[in-house]
């Protein structure tokens, strides 16, 4: 295997370099289909073209697994080594029992803020492949893709102390019962929208700026169950553009006037039954209703933490190197769990139950909580480990160190240090539950093919400088970790699963309140994975 390896590296990319971009394998009925395509007929096209590419490894068994690549990586100058490097994975995959299939997609030019519409294209490639071939489990998405914008609806019944109006209106409630329905953007990135074939996503996308309504509604006597009068109230609402909206807070409101005209009150009527519309008959028959992936979804893209595409294609490279790595060479002492907390409780218990092996364990310097520096992060890093977490308050850019939200800050700037400084660290999977970790900088403002878009990405910064494979991290604030991760990778899944997993949980229910009641229970939306799905820990000890 290594002596295969080896030739793929040498000599596939010395006979790629000669070979056209594309690498076509014959007609495939997918590329054909697909180049050129007009998701709604608008005259607007997403992909120009979609084309097969040949890998060193076509497996005719396993579970089909796909490779998209972002196209304009793989013309011109440079772009050998990372074809020769896909190759590599590709043996890797199949060797682990999956089959990959791989093609490039070129993105049209969007000419305005219309993401949502390259997902849905992506997502009606990925269904098509699914109904040509039901064994497809999955796709890395290789280079920069669109994402999802997720805005979610709920109405969330509270008693907390409430303040209505501004300046002279102002009223202070303090606590009491009331009725809360405000849309959020609640993922910047949410590829279950690329995950879920069967839910109805199509209808839910909003490509123009749109209004959506807010209530916050007093209701001193309790929050009614179906609605009533509000003794309080205030009204308004929310512009969002190009997004999917879950609207799980939908209600009707009818104002009540005065003989002077004046509104006295409001009565609200609450429309309970008429939410979770982007699930299929089986999953909203489920306890907790919850669209379900049925692909495991990844991206790897570095085009946000390079300087020119140059610098991208290297970038790629280097983590599928530490990728053929993490799979084929023995891991000895690196084969550890690890856990970094600031402001936090440690995370170290929630990891090791991912390996047989790893209970009990020394957890020495392996073990960071309370309030620990940016030198303590360097050091933690330097300790060889197989599988780490970090809990920090985060943003789109990064997180933060120390004591407080406001400790200094730990983003692509200080990844960047460590390479400069040859500070390497060992290739790893990652649990990143800071807030927003995932989340594109500038996606609710940029069209995704805008050079701003993605800069400095925090956990991309990882993937690229810190030594991690795979990242499964939130879009969000919000508070949970992923229910099941260790266990799935206890049992051999793969990352994709332990995903997977934490929607099965969570769509079990078997309460409102054990899944977050109604702002929590579709948590899981919050939740993507970057870097290859595809990866799991070692099953034995040195292996």
């Amino acid at each position: 295997m290594k002596r295969l390896a080896r030739w793929l590296l040498g000599g596939v990319a010395a006979l790629t370099a000669f070979a056209p971009a594309g690498f076509a394998r014959g007609e495939d009925e997918l590329a054909r289909r697909f180049s050129g395509f007009d998701r709604d007929r608008d005259g607007r096209v997403e992909f120009t073209k979609v084309e097969r590419l040949e890998l060193a490894q076509e497996s005719t068994t396993g579970e089909l697994a796909l490779l998209l690549v972002d196209a304009r990586l793989l013309a011109g100058e440079g772009a050998a080594a990372l074809r020769a490097q896909l190759d590599v994975l590709a043996v890797d995959w199949a060797r682990e029992g999956l089959r990959p299939r791989a093609y490039a997609i070129e993105f049209a030019p969007s000419a305005g803020h219309r993401d949502g519409s390259y997902v849905l294209a992506l997502r009606a490639f990925l269904r098509a492949a699914r109904e040509a071939d039901a064994t497809l489990r999955g796709a890395l998405l290789v280079g920069h893709f669109p994402d999802a914008l997720l805005v979610r609806t709920c109405a969330w019944r509270r008693d907390d102390p409430l303040t209505l109006g501004a300046g002279e209106r102002r009223r202070d409630l303090g606590a009491v019962p009331w009725l809360r329905v405000v849309p959020e953007i609640v993922a910047e990135r949410c590829d279950l929208v690329l995950a879920d074939l069967d839910g109805d996503w199509e209808s839910l996308y909003f490509e123009a700026p749109t209004r959506v309504p807010t209530l916050l509604a007093a209701f001193p006597g309790g929050v009614p169950a179906s609605g009533g009068i509000a003794s309080d109230f205030e009204r308004d609402a929310l512009v969002f553009r190009d997004f999917f909206h879950v609207n799980d807070g939908a209600f009707e409101a009818a104002e009540q006037l005065g003989d002077d005209g004046s509104v006295r009150a409001l009565h609200v009527r609450t429309l309970d039954s008429a939410r979770d519309f982007e699930c299929s008959t089986a999953d909203a028959a489920a306890p907790n209703p919850l669209a379900l992936p049925d692909l495991a979804i990844s991206r790897l893209d570095a085009r946000g933490n390079a300087r020119d595409l140059a610098e991208e294609r290297a970038l790629l490279v280097e983590n599928l190197q530490a990728n053929h790595a993490y799979r084929t060479q023995a891991r000895g002492a690196a084969h550890r769990p690890a856990s970094f907390a600031c402001d936090l409780d440690s995370g170290f218990d929630s990891l090791v139950g991912a390996a047989a092996e790893w209970s009990p364990f020394e957890r020495s310097q392996l073990d960071q909580h309370g309030s620990p520096s940016r030198q303590a992060l360097r050091a933690w890093l330097e300790q060889p480990a197989s599988l780490r977490t970090l809990r920090a308050h985060s943003d789109a850019w990064g997180c933060a160190v120390g004591a407080g939200e406001e400790g200094p800050r730990v983003d692509a700037a200080f990844w960047r240090d460590m390479r400069a400084r040859n500070l390497t660290v060992a290739p790893a999977l990652w649990v990143h539950t800071g807030c927003q970790a995932l989340s594109p900088p500038g996606a609710a403002e940029l069209s995704f093919d805008h050079p701003d878009y993605g800069r400095n990405q925090g956990a991309e910064a990882i993937l690229f400088h810190g030594g991690a494979l795979a990242i499964l991290g939130r879009a969000k604030v919000f508070y949970d970790e992923p229910r099941g991760f260790a266990e799935t990778l206890r049992s051999g899944g793969r990352m994709g699963d332990a995903l997977r997993r934490y929607f099965e949980l969570e769509r079990a229910g078997p309460t409102w309140d054990s899944v977050g009641g109604d702002i929590g229970r579709k948590r899981t939306y919050f939740w993507s994975l970057l870097g290859d799905w595809t990866l799991r820990l070692p099953q034995t000890p040195g292996r």
